[in-house]
């Protein structure tokens, strides 16, 4: 579901508390991991940019996401988990292995 929001800050405090409450961390490691990308909303979600975009997260109807540029080399460090093209489905955030997580933004932003 696409929001409206104008900002991340807004964009979270929409979402149900438990959605929230999965999404806040999420967005605090994107932002210590890459603090020089841009966060911004576009296409109804936050999303960071470097000279490209290099990920963004959403809360969908029945899961959360994390669409992360760069994931297909990367899609062995997410075995096991809901993953489509380019992004990752989970419903709580212990889903995800966050090291890899970080390895794949680190390699998404770099030039």
């Amino acid at each position: 579901m696409q929001s409206k929001a104008k900002t991340v800050d807004d964009y979270l405090s929409a979402l149900p508390p438990d959605r929230h409450a999965e999404l806040k961390p999420l967005r605090k490691l994107i932002r210590r991991t890459l603090p020089q990308a841009e966060e911004t909303m576009a296409y109804g979600m936050p999303t960071y940019m470097g000279e490209k975009m290099i990920c963004a997260f959403a809360a969908q109807k029945n899961y959360l996401a994390l669409y992360l540029c760069g994931l297909g080399a990367n899609r062995k460090e997410f075995a096991g988990l809901n993953c489509g093209k380019g992004c990752v489905r989970f419903k709580k955030l212990e889903e995800l292995p966050l090291e890899a997580v970080t390895k794949v933004l680190l390699a998404a932003a770099a030039p």
